[in-house]
């Protein structure tokens, strides 16, 4: 198993580094993130995400996150796509599997193909926007 490690954006500046896996080879790279993204709570907040592709790996730090299935709107621009939700979750630690395997074989088959990340270091915040999240958005997961 080959760890691509890089950082992009908002994590390369606060000095936390997301990781890509893949099969073959070892080797130290920088992986861009999809883009940035805003989701809406119940509340009415906005909460800003970066969109990864759902391979990335993260330092063990803690988030909310959205797991949604991304489509490309127009080929031309790579950047400018839409976002299928599928489900909304937090963690104390991105580095640890986020869900069992019977939950990702059910995720896959809604067609999670991203992951988009909220930084939340405190628990207390994070249960507070993952609640705020899944009563203002639906998807086809969350209970």
């Amino acid at each position: 198993m080959v760890t691509v490690r890089g950082a992009a954006d908002m994590l390369a500046s606060t000095g936390q580094c997301a990781y890509y896996r893949d099969a073959g080879f070892s080797a130290e790279m920088r992986i861009a993130t999809y883009r940035r993204i805003f989701f809406t709570g119940k509340s009415g907040q906005k909460y800003y995400f970066h969109a990864w592709p759902l391979a990335t790996r993260f330092k063990p730090v803690g988030a909310v996150f959205f797991l949604t299935k991304r489509c490309l709107d127009n080929k031309t621009y790579l950047r400018s796509a839409s976002h299928e939700y599928i489900f909304i979750g937090k963690t104390d630690d991105l580095n640890a599997p986020l869900a069992s395997q019977s939950e990702l074989e059910r995720f896959a088959k809604h067609g999670a193909n991203c992951i988009c990340v909220h930084l939340v270091a405190n628990e207390e915040q994070r249960l507070a926007a993952e609640q705020d999240l899944i009563a203002g958005n639906s998807t086809h997961c969350n209970l």
